[in-house]
């Protein structure tokens, strides 16, 4: 009888899944190695063309990881990109635009997943710092300092900038 108890109480224990949770992505552990296919395959990421630049531009591989990583899970970001003039150089930042259309507020939550995603795996990533919301984060767990800058580009709320080290 308290074996059936347990039983019922374990199967109406609400579950959580990766899809009520966009920046929770399931790894496959079964693939082992540190290359950028390795890495890519184990977090289930894949080469998008919304990330076309990827080869042009001679990314570094962490950068790679994160564009691919971005455009496979978050179907709403509309392009990954990179200009010169970035910190510390374009081949190791990337710019997720969450909405290109000229509205800061349209997607902001598609954003607001992406950042929760790379916050979380920072360490995977090797985040060096992120933009989002006229917001700077330079840690994992530290809390975001006001950039104090205007507009939607220039204050980030747009898009994501996301540096690596």
């Amino acid at each position: 009888m308290f074996e059936v108890l347990v039983m019922s109480a374990a199967l109406a224990l609400p579950t959580q899944d990766a899809g009520s949770k966009p920046w929770v992505v399931p790894v496959n552990k079964k693939v082992k190695g540190n290359s950028l296919k390795d890495k890519s395959k184990r977090l289930r990421c894949k080469v998008n063309p919304r990330f076309g630049i990827e080869r042009r531009w001679g990314f570094s591989d962490r950068a790679k990881l994160a564009g691919r990583c971005g455009t496979t899970h978050f179907k709403k970001i509309n392009t990954v990109h990179t200009r010169h003039g970035h910190h510390p150089s374009a081949s190791k930042a990337m710019d997720f635009m969450t909405n290109t259309a000229g509205s800061c507020s349209v997607d902001r939550k598609e954003g607001d997943h992406l950042f929760k995603y790379f916050r979380k795996n920072w360490g995977k990533f090797g985040v060096r710092y992120i933009i989002w919301k006229n917001q700077y984060f330079v840690s994992k767990h530290s809390g975001g300092r006001s950039m104090g800058r205007p507009g939607c580009t220039h204050g980030h709320y747009d898009h994501l900038h996301v540096a690596f080290k």
